[in-house]
């Protein structure tokens, strides 16, 4: 960093030219010569004492910007009387505030989006009663039937066993429940698609890496089974025309 000091000096100008010569030859300055015009001005009026350089202050790394930035949001939480009302959350950090959500009102929580961190915050998902979306990049160990009152749900779990897809299936087959989507990412390296081929049978639809099973039923209560190498998906097919069935 560079900083200039000047100080005042008298004015050298000519005693004998007029205001009226001054105000002429400004006048005739045009608009490229204005940079030379100033420098001339403190060059006549100011003496240059010293350029001191001085070492850049240190900047704050985003990290610890981030970490001072959510600090700060989690002591106002923490002051406040009662929890926060908010219907959309989203949260991308490396860094897991364990204590985050549950200084958040679960009643009035629509949309829950977690990634960036390994580790998700600790909270009771069975809480948020009215959540609508829940996205969950890091790997959950909760029961497959906590999330089943949530319209939209992205998971991300170590495996999952049949037992839970035919609990995913009862709930796309019972007309009450609210469910839509569930997306769910395993980390086994067991092929999904020889385990579901094990509960839905072999009658099927290829789509590039995708396969798909539909559930034989009525209609209204129609969904899909989708499945890549470590993703399982059902979904409502009136939100989704596979050909083929």
């Amino acid at each position: 960093m560079f900083g200039l000091f000047f100080r005042n000096q008298s004015d050298d100008s000519d005693p004998n030219e007029s205001i009226n010569e001054k105000d002429e030859k400004d006048q005739n300055v045009g608009l490229l010569d204005m940079p030379d015009l100033v420098m001339r001005e403190i060059l006549l009026n100011c003496d240059l004492i010293s350029i001191s350089k001085k070492p850049p202050l240190p900047l704050s790394s985003h990290n610890e910007i981030i970490t001072r930035l959510m600090d700060f949001i989690e002591a106002f939480l923490k002051s406040r009387d009662r929890p926060l009302r908010l219907k959309n959350v989203s949260i991308d950090l490396e860094v897991p505030y364990p204590n985050i959500l549950n200084l958040i009102d679960a009643e009035s929580l629509n949309s829950l989006i977690l990634s960036g961190s390994p580790k998700n915050p600790e909270f009771d998902v069975r809480k948020f009663k009215n959540l609508e979306t829940l996205h969950l990049s890091s790997c959950v160990s909760n029961p497959i039937r906590d999330f089943f009152h949530i319209k939209d749900v992205v998971l991300t779990v170590k495996n999952i066993s049949n037992e839970e897809i035919l609990e995913i299936k009862e709930q796309f087959m019972n007309s009450s429940s609210i469910i839509e989507s569930i997306y769910i990412f395993t980390k086994s390296n067991r092929l999904l698609f020889n385990q579901v081929c094990d509960i839905f049978g072999f009658r099927f639809v290829k789509n590039g890496d995708s396969t798909f099973w539909r559930s034989p039923i009525h209609v209204q209560k129609t969904f899909v089974c989708e499945t890549r190498s470590y993703t399982i998906r059902f979904q409502r097919t009136e939100n989704l025309k596979i050909y083929g069935f």
